[in-house]
């Protein structure tokens, strides 16, 4: 069967050298072991369709399989020209590997992403920005308990930083790992101000309506705490002012009377001396 299939595409390919049949042709000249043939298939169509990604990938591997590597590297040169110019299809593929849950690959793929835009941190800055945000041994399970909704939102936030969707365009700048579970995080630790912030980008970033709803649910809710701390905090200090005040009161009394009592020695002390020298 598969020798017919391939004496087929040859006299095809004979009749109409143009025909885009060589990519078949040489998968089964390797299929049968028959690399060279498939080699010379490949360049032959190349020739004719030199925008033929798939051929010249199929290129690529096989030659390096062969050992050929500086023909090899040749290809890939090739190919890596034309990746490079397209970041947002490398920013596009890690939303696509963290939706399917593959985080470790989307945060290399991002990386790369970066790099390719020209907006590449150092491994250095990428590892303790990561340290920073990850929670210490508890919290993490105290803002799931906090927060039962919080979903990992992948973003956008890592060569990243984050929202719903990829660092494009004016998410270029943002932290890949400034996600609502991040900021489920911070609330837990009190820090609302850092949290709003990481929400309201998301909501900003958010692809549907329900999305930015609960969002901006989340974004009350967490006002309202904040509003609830500030007025403790300000009912705090002022009770230490009137402590304050108060114990400065009483020192100013006690020092007041101090000072009476000393001067009323002092003149015990003169009238003391007077007596004695009138004696």
């Amino acid at each position: 069967m598969q020798e017919d299939k391939i004496k087929l595409y040859e006299e095809l390919l004979a009749a109409d050298p143009g025909s885009r049949l060589f990519l078949p042709l040489a998968r089964l000249y390797l299929d049968r072991g028959e690399a060279d043939q498939a080699i010379s298939t490949l360049r032959s169509g190349l020739n004719r369709y030199q925008e033929h990604f798939e051929a010249r990938l199929l290129l690529h591997d096989t030659l390096r399989e062969q050992g050929r590597t500086d023909e090899a590297l040749e290809q890939m040169h090739m190919v890596s020209a034309v990746l490079r110019k397209y970041p947002a299809f490398w920013e596009q593929w890690a939303e696509s590997m963290e939706a399917e849950g593959q985080a470790d690959a989307a945060v290399a793929m991002r990386f790369v992403a970066r790099c390719f835009g020209n907006h590449a941190p150092s491994w250095a800055e990428v590892l303790r920005r990561g340290i920073q945000d990850v929670p210490a041994e508890g919290e993490a399970e105290a803002a799931a308990d906090s927060s039962p909704e919080a979903e990992l939102d992948l973003p956008s936030r890592g060569c990243t930083g984050s929202g719903a969707a990829a660092t494009q365009d004016g998410d270029e700048g943002r932290d890949p790992y400034r996600t609502k579970t991040m900021a489920d995080i911070l609330v837990s630790q009190g820090d609302y101000a850092q949290a709003l912030d990481i929400y309201s980008e998301l909501q900003a970033a958010a692809p549907s309506s329900g999305e930015r709803e609960k969002l901006q649910a989340r974004i009350d809710s967490v006002k309202e705490q904040l509003e609830a701390t500030s007025g403790h905090e300000m009912e705090r200090e002022e009770e230490q002012a009137r402590d304050t005040s108060g114990d400065t009161k009483e020192r100013e009394e006690e020092g007041s009377l101090a000072g009476g009592e000393a001067d009323l020695i002092h003149n015990l002390e003169r009238l003391a001396e007077r007596l004695e020298n009138r004696g």
